[in-house]
């Protein structure tokens, strides 16, 4: 199969997943090509206010849920093997909501 063409489809089935994110209220944007993104988190989308302690607790919630990610107290990325199919973006991006939530739990008791 087209590696390329298939990267491209899954990065927008992905892209469209983390921009679900949005509904948090600390998600700036959602930045990239393909299957590697970034995404930008903020205190809050009115002032867009950096909010490193949510990127901090991330580090901890996501471990905790069983998944690695490369988190930058400001925004994080995202970069799944070319290869991935649908469900597991489902499966990465429900753990990904779950430990933003878990997050946002603890920074804002």
């Amino acid at each position: 199969s087209d590696l390329c063409a298939q990267a491209r489809t899954r990065g927008d089935y992905l892209r469209a997943k983390l921009e679900g994110l949005k509904r948090h209220g600390v998600v700036r944007e959602v930045r990239g090509r393909g299957l590697l993104l970034g995404v930008e988190l903020v205190r809050d989308t009115e002032t867009m206010e950096p909010f490193p302690e949510l990127g901090l607790m991330l580090k901890k919630t996501a471990l905790e849920n069983g998944l690695v990610m490369r988190i930058d107290p400001n925004w994080f990325a995202v970069a799944p093997a070319l290869t991935i199919v649908e469900e597991e973006i489902d499966e990465m991006c429900a753990l990904i909501e779950k430990s933003i939530a878990d997050a946002l739990a603890r920074v804002r008791p």
